[in-house]
């Protein structure tokens, strides 16, 4: 009888699971013991801040000094109104906003020398998500804007930061589930996120003293994705991605070097497990069955992201 009590329990555990077990439950006790003068007085500058993950998480940095980054600098305002409400306009923790886009490399360094002398993590969050096509329909200049946000840009500002500020030393980098999975309809994409894993690596092998988080969430309830109300059972909440993100920053004890951090609902996690341990099953599997699947829901007109989708026949 114990034995079926232990699957019944590691199945249960696993179907609640939206990151690895070791961070879900970090994640947990780490909301029920911070206060607000338990939180870390650190100064985190966030690249991507204007909407999605990035916003949510500067929302619930409240004691933190913030340096706010986006190409729109209407929307980093907002922001900033929003958590100057949140912190009862505590002007000592007044976000500094820092407009530019991380594509053109006289902005990136003309932010950089504005930094303030103390900057303790930079997280990238700039990133444009893929647009849903085949091989052989992508389209040249979309690819090319999709390399240049996703793996140039990034490239680029963690050289000129490795050049100017070699006091900056954690770096976290958000990346997605297409940096580490096959996904089918999204090569493009994906391989703007393999690209940037393969820099990321081969930066700490080279500076062992620096530390990565290398985020890699699923489908979040972001602009990135349509929202529908048939989609929100695939897709995590940006507020929910956001606690998990900020646990990640605040490890206590953390390690040097390189770090993924996998955020995502089932059955997309434990693909990822599956794929980390079984890679030529797993590729099996997808590549026989859920690609073609995915790219048949697609030419039919259906939406990929909504599991009545998947349970439609198609012919």
């Amino acid at each position: 009888m114990f034995p079926w009590l232990w699957i019944i329990a590691a199945g249960w555990t696993t179907s609640i699971l939206d990151c690895s077990p070791s961070m879900y439950f970090y994640e947990k006790w780490n909301r029920l013991v911070t206060t607000p003068s338990r939180s870390n007085n650190k100064t985190l500058w966030i690249i991507g801040a204007s909407s999605g993950i990035g916003k949510e998480v500067a929302l619930l940095q409240p004691t933190s000094q913030l340096i706010l980054s986006s190409r729109s600098k209407r929307k980093l305002q907002q922001v900033a109104v929003e958590f100057s409400r949140k912190t009862r306009h505590r002007s000592e923790n007044m976000p500094i906003l820092l407009p530019f886009d991380i594509t053109l490399p006289r902005q990136v360094r003309r932010a950089i020398r504005q930094l303030p002398a103390r900057v303790d993590a930079v997280w990238i969050n700039a990133g444009v998500g893929g647009q849903l096509s085949t091989v052989e329909g992508m389209n040249p200049s979309y690819v090319r804007q999709l390399f240049e946000t996703n793996t140039l840009g990034p490239m680029r500002l963690i050289q000129l930061l490795c050049q100017e500020r070699p006091d900056i030393r954690h770096f976290i980098v958000t990346s997605s589930v297409a940096g580490h999975l096959p996904v089918p309809l999204s090569s493009a994409y994906a391989a703007s996120k393999h690209a940037l894993h393969g820099f990321l690596k081969s930066l700490t092998a080279e500076q062992p003293q620096l530390r990565v988080d290398v985020l890699c969430p699923g489908t979040v309830d972001t602009p990135f994705h349509p929202r529908s109300r048939a989609t929100q059972s695939m897709k995590m909440s940006a507020t929910r991605c956001a606690h998990i993100v900020t646990a990640a920053m605040r490890r206590k004890r953390p390690r040097q070097g390189y770090n993924e951090v996998w955020i995502a609902r089932q059955p997309t996690l434990s693909a990822m497990y599956l794929y980390q341990w079984f890679p030529t099953i797993t590729q099996a599997i997808i590549s026989r069955y859920a690609g073609p699947k995915r790219v048949s829901i697609w030419k039919h007109g259906l939406d990929v992201y909504d599991p009545c989708s998947w349970k439609t026949k198609l012919h």
